[in-house]
């Protein structure tokens, strides 16, 4: 039978050499060779609106049967006849219904529920070379409380944990390349047009801080220096052409910026002030300052 599903990171593929029952947890293949270890994910009659995601959970090289479940990710278990082909590339599998794709993660070995490995060996002179791409278009009109987010994360925490990060990053390199920028974040934002009421190109919110955090912890950004090399500059602010810098560099939206200082009585006209907390060793200073009437 043809596949016509296109396949990404294509590993394995072979054929049923008999037929199976929708209910069967055994299937017999003809090849077995180069076939990945379980367990794995693999697609039978990939390309067809029959597809079913199995997961091989053993498979026994002698007599060519591998030991599957069924009517993974949300498919339907289905009867297949032989020369059905057997389809198994991890990244097809999770891709053919990811929308109803769930996993539980057992055990006490840190694994991943979803994992993509790619090598870029593309030599080119432009465009954008990536390990994942999501092209998103919102078209429907959403009113109310309604949201359109290009990529989401929900993430709930019920168990003990030493970190928990929504999301992490991690950037190295090896061999010493040439590098002309190294960014770990990089947000543009273009063509944002004259109806958008508000823009924040980074959006730092929290709905519920911790009273036991320290009051060095509970922070909406923190600066760590994890090496032994020396930043130039904290926060760095740059002008297109020396000319469209921003106009101001902190907008408070209330009475004060920070912490007020007990000196400074605000009273009922607006004073802005600042407190930066700087701790060197064990020792806590604090910049404090009034702006110039």
């Amino acid at each position: 039978m043809s596949n016509q599903f296109v396949p990404v990171l294509a590993l394995f593929n072979t054929e049923l050499s008999a037929a199976i029952t929708a209910a069967a947890t055994t299937a017999y293949v003809k090849s077995v060779t180069s076939i990945p270890t379980a367990p794995f994910h693999a697609i039978l009659d990939s390309g067809s609106s029959y597809a079913e995601l199995v997961k091989v959970t053993a498979v026994t090289t002698a007599t060519k049967a591998l030991t599957i479940d069924r009517a993974e990710g949300g498919t339907t278990a289905r009867a297949h006849p032989a020369d059905t082909l057997v389809h198994a590339c991890e990244m097809d599998a999770r891709m053919i219904h990811l929308d109803g794709l769930t996993e539980t993660l057992t055990g006490a070995t840190a694994i991943n529920g979803l994992q993509l490995t790619v090598t870029d060996n593309q030599t080119c002179a432009s465009g954008y070379g990536g390990g994942m791409l999501i092209s998103y278009t919102q078209a429907g009109t959403k009113t109310g409380s309604a949201e359109a987010h290009g990529m989401g994360i929900d993430m709930t925490v019920t168990g003990n944990v030493t970190y928990a990060y929504i999301q992490s990053l991690y950037y190295c390199q090896s061999g010493n390349p040439t590098v002309s920028l190294v960014c770990g974040i990089s947000i543009y934002m273009d063509d944002i047009g004259t109806g958008v009421s508000s823009v924040h190109i980074l959006d730092l919110q929290t709905g519920n801080p911790t009273a036991s955090a320290a009051a060095t912890r509970e922070t909406y950004i923190r600066f760590r220096n994890h090496g032994t090399g020396t930043p130039t500059s904290i926060l760095y602010l740059q002008a297109n052409n020396n000319a469209k810098v921003a106009t101001n560099f902190i907008e408070a939206d209330g009475v004060t910026v920070g912490p007020v200082a007990a000196a400074v009585n605000v009273g009922t006209d607006y004073t802005p002030t600042f407190k930066v907390r700087c701790l060197h060793g064990s020792t806590t200073f604090y910049l404090t300052g009034v702006a110039e009437s």
